[in-house]
């Protein structure tokens, strides 16, 4: 067990995770290169684009409750490759859509296999790092999302500025990952359940096998973790300005007056500033989680509130300069990027392994809600209001957030020890019923 599951398999199969999240994830984000295409070739609006992608998210998120589920009960490479399947299969596709009804719902059937992936990669994570590695673990992770958005826009904002227009790009990004997929299925071993947690990693190295498993009953369990909720509330509100950025390119074209490429290259340094955000929060907040749990929840309420001044500068009060665009909105996604990955270690660890699939898909939901409604609010705000103050005023529900967990340093330590006794427990239940079953 220990040789199967050494450093380097554990490296190897974030490696293979995260390419597999960056393609799988970069479609998302081409519409936000080719937005005004779309809408002319479609003869539809912003408000259109943005019911559509409000749809994306929340069907892809609902439906990801199942996978949620299931990845207490079925070997989750399986479903992890069938969710990849199921997003880059209609990815392809979207290629061919011959009118916006067929888009449309292309679109939504990409939407539900990148939903449902996000289960069972942080499910997978919780049981590949233990407690001092999983921050920087799920932040490499988180901002794959962002990598992977970022490729798409780059990808189809430069082929489109190339001349190849807005089609291609969906055939160019969907592709790798039927290889990649395919090298995770047959390379990755299943990882089993609990093989990080301190108090059974050697139970499990030695071949025992962790008894939880989720039933529907236990999801009021989860509900009565005060972390859990705190969370949930914070992501529905810290989501709807990530949704709105899908307006970004479109604001630096129209009341910026950059060109597409520039417009995209600006795109693409905001981009590496939240990867590098959030790689470094991570990095910090896994620190600052070893010398007391608490700290964690405290730096991200305090970055993501002071975060969201950072950002509303940016958009109202920088001068109109690609260098000093860029140069700001590398800082500002900087910052406003830390509180990712310090969020779902939070998660990480305060839910049991049989529960953090089930968790996760829950946090999906309620993050993708916010990121949800968030698109649909600020396209339909950019209509009537402009696209200026529709990003203003949705930049401005991350002070709420900030708030909120701040609200859970309260709680989250005590959550983190519970854990800590409950894995205790089932570490002394297991190595009874281990002589219970030599004697017999």
């Amino acid at each position: 067990m220990e040789e199967k599951f050494n450093l380097k398999m554990r490296i190897f199969i974030i490696i293979l995770m995260a390419i597999n999240i960056i393609f799988l994830t970069a479609d998302k984000n081409i519409i936000s290169a080719v937005l005004l295409e779309i809408e002319k070739e479609f003869k539809v609006n912003t408000a259109d684009i943005g019911l559509m992608s409000l749809l994306f998210t929340i069907i892809g998120a609902a439906v990801s409750l199942i996978w949620g589920y299931y990845t207490d009960k079925v070997d989750r490479k399986k479903l992890f490759a069938f969710s990849v399947f199921t997003a880059e299969i209609p990815c392809a596709l979207t290629y061919f859509a011959p009118n916006f009804t067929v888009f449309f719902l292309l679109r939504i059937l990409t939407g539900i296999g990148v939903g449902a992936a996000f289960p069972i990669v942080f499910s997978i994570i919780g049981d590949v790092f233990d407690k001092r590695g999983r921050t920087l673990a799920a932040a490499i992770l988180t901002i794959c999302w962002g990598i992977g958005g970022l490729i798409g826009v780059m990808v189809a904002g430069y082929s489109l500025g190339a001349g190849l227009g807005w089609r291609l790009p969906f055939i160019m990004i969907a592709i790798p990952n039927f290889i990649f997929i395919a090298l995770f299925y047959f390379i990755i071993p299943e990882i089993p359940k609990g093989a990080s947690e301190d108090a059974l990693k050697e139970l499990i190295a030695r071949g025992l096998r962790y008894p939880g498993i989720i039933k529907i009953k236990d999801y009021v369990r989860l509900a009565k973790i005060k972390t859990n909720l705190l969370l949930f509330i914070q992501g529905l509100a810290g989501n709807l300005p990530w949704g709105a950025l899908f307006l970004l390119i479109k604001f630096l074209q129209t009341e910026r007056n950059f060109d597409i490429n520039a417009a995209t290259t600006i795109y693409s340094i905001f981009g590496l500033g939240a990867a590098v955000g959030g790689v470094a929060g991570g990095y910090i907040g896994g620190k600052l989680f070893v010398i007391r749990p608490v700290y964690q929840p405290l730096l991200s309420g305090i970055s993501t509130i002071t975060g969201a001044f950072i950002t509303l500068a940016i958009l109202y009060w920088v001068p109109n300069n690609f260098i000093v665009v860029s140069i700001a909105g590398f800082l500002g996604a900087a910052w406003a990027s830390i509180t990712g990955a310090n969020i779902r270690n939070m998660l990480l660890s305060v839910n049991r392994p049989e529960d953090r699939g089930p968790i996760f898909s829950i946090f999906n939901l309620t993050d993708s809600v916010g990121y949800g409604i968030g698109e649909f609010i600020a396209g339909t705000l950019a209509v009537t209001i402009g696209i200026t103050h529709a990003l203003g005023i949705s930049f401005g529900f991350w002070i709420p957030c900030g708030v909120i967990i701040l609200i859970a340093t309260q709680f989250f330590g005590r959550d983190v020890i519970k854990l800590d006794e409950q894995m205790k427990e089932v570490a002394i239940a297991m190595q009874f019923n281990a002589k219970q079953k030599y004697y017999n």
